[in-house]
């Protein structure tokens, strides 16, 4: 709620790439715009200690590629949380793809974005398929609660909390899995 701007998100990312403290940053109405964003998910690529991000202001699709593409390298982030944002289907998309290549991430909040249900599908195809995954938030979106109802039993059935122990060597999340 700081207003910064694009130009301190860009700062702010730049110290990001040093980081070796700050384990969550939460940017809720900044106005920062694409450019700060790209920043950001730029950033993200290299940063291998912040495991929550809240971006809560103008991310669009193109935002939620360049995050997706930083998904993609980045094995610390937990929690990405993009709610209240402009992300449609395009970004669902992407974001869906990096899901399935990522290892780290358990939580993906995308609550009142544009997601169509071919983006809606993708993702939930996608964190049932990635046995990391116990949080989906995909309610408010453009497209019937009901399409997805059925998300937070697939999530945190017993066999994926086994997987999960499995490739983390016991680790078990008990958050929800969904709101709808």
């Amino acid at each position: 709620y700081n207003n910064i701007g694009t130009a301190a998100a860009v700062a702010l990312a730049d110290a990001l790439r040093a980081n070796i403290t700050l384990r969550e940053l939460y940017m809720w109405e900044n106005s920062i715009k694409t450019e700060g964003v790209a920043a950001i998910a730029e950033a993200l690529k290299d940063n291998a200690v912040l495991v929550t991000l809240g971006i809560q202001d103008e991310v669009d699709d193109q935002g939620a590629v360049m995050l997706a593409g930083a998904l993609e390298l980045n094995c610390t982030l937990t929690a990405l949380i993009l709610f209240n944002n402009r992300i449609g289907t395009e970004g669902a998309l992407k974001l869906a793809e990096s899901i399935g290549t990522n290892t780290s991430l358990s939580r993906l909040d995308l609550y009142n974005n544009k997601i169509e249900w071919p983006g809606g599908a993708a993702l939930v195809d996608a964190c049932t398929a990635n046995v990391m995954i116990t949080y989906l938030d995909l309610h408010q979106n453009n497209f019937p609660a009901e399409n997805v109802s059925h998300v937070n039993s697939l999530l945190n059935n017993a066999a994926r909390a086994e997987a999960r122990r499995a490739a983390t060597g016991g680790w078990n999340d008990t958050k929800p899995a969904c709101e709808i």
